[in-house]
């Protein structure tokens, strides 16, 4: 025989595709949380799964950010884009940010594991004016690093910075 909240159930689904379930007393999980499925392939959207921590507190050796192999990318990557290049505001705007992703892209193929990229691109005209960047990090000094490469030509001045900072 149903009950009154399963038939409450079925006509509040009929209209909008909303499932009502009386909560269940007999699992301590169901009271905690009552919308919970049973099947643990339709529920993983609902909680997420949860993994121990490895309390790492340092990368591998092997999987150590290493600033000269960034460098290099970064310095290849903006030679072969900018090398024929003149200084235009609009072009060079969208060239900074296709090559910070570019960059970013090519220093994940490096496989710096635990290490959360962050690429920037700097490209200014080259009229024999002075640049200074400066940044500000909370900063492990012993497993976070940073590369930076600079490409000029005629026209242009171009200045990339990767930092690579270890999560655990």
């Amino acid at each position: 025989m149903e009950t009154r909240t399963q038939s409450f159930s079925k006509r509040i689904k009929s209209h909008r595709g909303i499932t009502v379930r009386p909560k269940e007393t007999s699992n301590l999980s169901k009271d905690k949380y009552p919308d919970a499925k049973s099947d643990a392939s339709e529920s993983s959207h609902l909680h997420p799964k949860r993994f121990e921590n490895t309390y790492q507190l340092g990368p591998d050796d092997d999987k150590r950010f290493k600033p000269k192999k960034v460098e290099t990318v970064m310095h290849d990557m903006l030679r072969e884009t900018l090398a024929e290049v003149d200084y235009e505001r609009e072009l060079c705007s969208r060239l900074s940010r296709l090559l910070s992703d570019t960059i970013k892209a090519k220093v994940k193929e490096l496989n710096f594991q635990r290490y959360k990229l962050m690429v920037q691109v700097i490209i200014v005209q080259n009229s024999d004016q002075g640049l200074q960047i400066a940044s500000r990090f909370i900063w492990d000094e012993h497993n976070d690093a940073f590369s930076t490469a600079v490409y000029e030509n005629k026209s242009l001045y171009a200045v990339s910075i990767c930092w690579g900072v270890y999560y655990d």
